[in-house]
């Protein structure tokens, strides 16, 4: 039995599993540091205009992606940014279909060992830094799955809306409110 209280640590870590669809064909679509926080879930401060993240921080272990009949997706990790970011492998993967044709089983994307990208990433810092880009056709599910911390250390990250009821809570798209094409399923969001 210790005399004094153990040292406890107070950031709660979450794993979460965010449903999106794609409601138009894309190609070279970017997600954001601070756009894929936000995905992760936030509130609105000001009504129809700023929400803020409820993360501080995130880790996104794998995308896992359904294409439509005849379709592809293709998921590119950035190994073109910053010093911090070009520390792995080129890696794409592609999967085309043959009209009408779709498959059982999902296709999964996941950072590359080693890398900056696949590790915890803080909400506020360099939020416009790309981690991925995507393309992908009309009608594709496309799973994003992470691990996020509820802010404590680090802050949220605000957020641009057109749309949204003063403390309403929203998980905004992981392409970001300007371009949105990858609608989260089930949930609450704006843009």
């Amino acid at each position: 039995m210790p005399r004094l209280p153990p040292p406890l640590c107070v950031s709660y870590a979450i794993p979460i599993r965010l449903r999106t669809i794609v409601d138009s064909s894309v190609s070279g679509i970017n997600f954001t540091r601070g756009s894929l926080a936000n995905a992760c879930g936030s509130i609105c401060t000001v009504t129809n205009s700023t929400v803020i993240g409820i993360m501080g921080t995130f880790r996104l272990h794998k995308i896992i992606a359904w294409p439509a009949g005849g379709g592809a997706v293709t998921v590119s990790w950035n190994v073109t940014g910053g010093a911090e970011l070009a520390l792995c492998k080129d890696k794409v993967m592609v999967n085309s279909l043959p009209t009408g044709i779709t498959e059982d089983v999902g296709m999964v994307f996941s950072p590359p060992k080693k890398s900056v990208v696949g590790d915890w990433q803080v909400a506020t810092i360099n939020p416009t830094d790309r981690l991925l880009s995507m393309t992908a056709t009309s009608g594709s599910i496309v799973d994003f799955l992470f691990v996020a911390t509820l802010a404590n250390q680090f802050a949220g990250q605000s957020s641009t809306v057109a749309a949204g009821i003063l403390g309403g809570f929203y998980y905004l798209p992981p392409d970001g409110p300007t371009t949105h094409h990858f609608a989260p399923e089930g949930v609450p969001t704006t843009f």
